[in-house]
């Protein structure tokens, strides 16, 4: 028979058993929640919406001459942070580092006008806001005489690297495809006649088209439509869920429509 000393102690054993598991249990259910320096509450601690966006894509997100951050990305993150009730920094960042430093914590979104594809999913989560296609752009009265991306095979195509825009042009079975750090870079090809075209989301393409119509023409037909998504780090999906919930919202009350008219951004 077990002294009265042994006897509790084996029931103080079992009691730290129990709370060590239940400890465990807590932990466990708290993994599918959001990181405490990455999620909703940390935002609204901090009082600021920090977005990370590359600035040299408009219409989508550009500077004008005086410096200051225009286009239809800017104007819709800016939406969202007053509905949030919070102040918007905008963070520049260059394309190809910009999706390690969102899971960095540098920022809290991502809005750059960013194609959702498999890749980039398993990387960052994304609240999607628009759709968007591509077109082919080359020098105005097309001297290559081309109207498709097969017309591309043999041909110099320039085209920002690591976008949607580059892989486009790596499907054509012999084209020459060179790669720039931005999409102005490869247009500044086709035009000055070292490259024989290049491949634009549709709102760029564009705006380029209007404001350098003597400069640059899109031919064939828009392809690859695919959404676009505001990037958000896989350890904030409340921040998620209340930027979707955002975006909702102003698609509904007619917020969206607006924008997509003052930036001639048309149907998408």
């Amino acid at each position: 028979m077990l002294s009265k000393a042994k006897e509790g102690s084996r029931k103080m054993r079992k009691l730290w058993i129990w709370l060590t598991i239940g400890v465990l249990l807590l932990a466990l259910a708290g993994c599918g929640g959001s990181d405490s320096k990455f999620g909703l509450e940390a935002v609204k601690k901090r009082g600021v919406l920090r977005i990370g966006t590359d600035d040299t894509y408009p219409p989508m997100e550009f500077r004008d001459e005086a410096g200051n951050l225009l286009g239809f990305d800017i104007d819709l993150g800016n939406e969202i942070g007053k509905r949030m009730g919070l102040e918007v920094q905008w963070i520049p960042a260059e394309w190809e580092g910009i999706i390690p430093s969102l899971q960095q914590g540098n920022f809290d979104l991502i809005m750059s006008s960013m194609n959702i594809t498999e890749q980039r999913a398993k990387e960052v989560d994304f609240v999607h806001y628009l759709d968007q296609g591509l077109w082919i752009v080359v020098a105005k009265g097309n001297p290559k005489n081309i109207h498709s991306l097969e017309d591309l095979a043999g041909k110099t195509v320039a085209v920002q690297i690591g976008t949607t825009n580059e892989a486009a042009a790596r499907r054509v079975p012999g084209a020459n495809v060179v790669t720039y750090d931005d999409f102005e870079s490869a247009l500044l090809e086709v035009s000055g006649g070292r490259a024989d075209a290049t491949i634009l989301d549709t709102p760029v393409a564009a705006y380029y088209i209007l404001i350098e119509p003597d400069k640059y023409e899109m031919v064939g037909e828009e392809f690859d439509t695919a959404p676009v998504g505001i990037a958000v780090n896989k350890k904030a999906p409340d921040l998620k869920a209340e930027v979707e919930r955002i975006v909702q919202e102003i698609k509904q009350d007619g917020t969206m429509d607006r924008l997509k008219a003052k930036w001639k951004m048309g149907g998408q």
